[in-house]
């Protein structure tokens, strides 16, 4: 993750971290948010603060 403190704090209480399997689910019309499937749950980020995440496609 290439965020602040603050925010990488914040995605890795929701359960973001090396090695989790992310899928995204949806995005909005206007592109500014982004539904993403982790485990059982499901987080809407804003699209700059997804941006901020790093992922390999598997």
């Amino acid at each position: 993750m290439h965020a602040q403190n603050t925010l990488k704090k914040r995605l890795l209480s929701l359960g973001f971290g090396i090695g989790k399997e992310v899928e995204v689910v949806e995005t909005s019309l206007q592109k500014n948010t982004i539904k993403v499937s982790l485990g059982y749950s499901s987080i809407a980020l804003r699209f700059d603060e997804a941006k901020l995440i790093e992922v390999e496609v598997a």
